[in-house]
């Protein structure tokens, strides 16, 4: 590099290497971009989103949600104590009630799922008990919560 600046100085070092990255790059985007002759084999396209099976919906998505999850309930609340507080209870076919998990204190709470035969009465269902005050075994109030359970699936 000593060598060159002496004789011309850097720039006409610079020079005689030939165009820099810069120069090949702003020349090479004037040109038009070919396609690759890959594209031109003889596979199959590949499936699109709609083609393959990951875009269909499932067909638990297709049909109303009729499972509700009554959350924050109560530890020491029995099946029967809760059936006896929800009277009447609108039509159903699947009711259970999972005890409190006593490792996870202080967040110990009760929660129990019903799937309605109807989707209108969920509604009902909600607007009767959700924020409704249950007293616990030591006088403590509960006010519960019901949503849609997360997996409608019965069980």
């Amino acid at each position: 590099m000593r060598s060159e600046e002496g004789a011309g100085g850097l720039g006409a070092a610079l020079a005689a290497r030939g165009p820099s990255w810069r120069e090949k790059l702003s020349s090479s985007e004037t040109h038009c971009r070919r396609e690759s002759p890959r594209k031109e084999s003889a596979a199959p396209p590949a499936p699109t989103l709609s083609e393959s099976g990951a875009g269909k919906p499932r067909e638990e998505k297709r049909t109303a949600l009729s499972k509700v999850v009554l959350r924050r309930l109560p530890p020491g609340l029995t099946k029967e104590q809760l059936e006896e507080q929800l009277r009447p209870l609108p039509a159903h076919d699947y009711f259970e009630v999972v005890a409190a998990d006593l490792s996870l204190y202080p967040h110990v709470y009760s929660r129990a799922y019903i799937n309605f035969r109807n989707p209108d009465d969920i509604l009902l269902f909600r607007d009767r008990f959700d924020g409704y005050i249950f007293i616990g075994n030591k006088g403590l109030e509960y006010p519960a919560v019901v949503e849609f359970a997360p997996f409608q699936k019965i069980a």
